[in-house]
């Protein structure tokens, strides 16, 4: 059985399926891929950005969870706001995820870990963040952009074709 999502009427198919930013937030992902297999037309392309957990700022808020400062870990899986992050991948998971149903991974590359321009808005979304705070966390993370091309990133995507 094919779950249809409600916003693609049945039956239709499409050359190219993109997920930008919402994976993640997805529940019941298995359901979602075979209905995404189901509604790409034969070698049809699927094309997944996400934020991974291979990158630095998901590596740091991991160790310092470890020493029990779990604020940054809960901000990476968007904890208390309104759409959550219900799972988190890493550049070798979501091909596997894709390849049990179907897909063969065609390409991969990251994207930038920060983008500065909109970013104090970005922290700000977090209504427990107050400004003063929001304001160093955009001062440390600026300070950061130089160094992040040396740093493993945390945001990748992902173009898989639907293999017959």
């Amino acid at each position: 059985m094919v779950v249809k999502p409600d916003a693609v009427p049945a039956g239709v198919k499409y050359d190219a399926i993109t997920f930008n930013d919402v994976f993640e937030h997805l529940p019941n992902l298995s359901v979602i891929v075979t209905a995404v297999r189901h509604h790409l037309n034969e070698n049809g392309i699927l094309i997944i950005n996400l934020p991974v957990s291979d990158g630095i700022f998901f590596k740091i808020a991991r160790c310092l969870a470890r020493l029990r400062a779990d604020g940054p870990m809960s901000r990476m899986w968007q904890k208390g706001l309104p759409s959550p992050h219900l799972s988190y991948f890493s550049r070798r998971t979501v091909p596997q995820l894709l390849l049990r149903h179907g897909f063969e991974l065609v390409h991969a590359h990251d994207l930038p870990s920060v983008s500065i321009n909109g970013l104090y808005d970005r922290i700000r979304y977090d209504k427990n963040l107050g400004p003063l705070k929001a304001a160093v966390i955009l001062l440390a993370a600026s300070a950061l952009v130089p160094l992040m091309t040396f740093m493993p990133s945390d945001s990748r995507y992902f173009v898989f074709r639907k293999t017959s």
